[in-house]
């Protein structure tokens, strides 16, 4: 569904945060090689996103839950896990 709606513009979210959860869906699945795939997304969206005036941090946001994601993948690790455990080092 979030592919689908990504692909058709069914979303009002940004592409990035849309291929985050993506990555998600498919890291708890153990799909693993495709969750990576979707981290390279967000990367690449990202990268192509040059707009500093992001007011409420949600590019930045984005990223580190991404990241944290990518990680979780290379690790193997399809275990529940909550978006706050992605900010807990950057405190």
């Amino acid at each position: 569904m979030f592919g689908r709606a990504l692909e058709t513009g069914e979303t009002e979210r940004p592409a990035p945060v849309m291929h985050t959860l993506i990555a998600e869906v498919w890291r708890r699945a153990g799909r693993f090689d495709e969750a990576l795939e979707e981290c390279a997304a967000v990367e690449t969206e990202l990268g192509l996103e040059h707009d500093e005036t992001d007011d409420d941090g949600e590019r930045a946001g984005t990223a580190t839950v991404a990241t944290f994601v990518r990680n979780l993948a290379i690790a193997g690790d399809d275990n529940t896990r909550n978006c706050a455990e992605a900010f807990a080092d950057d405190e």
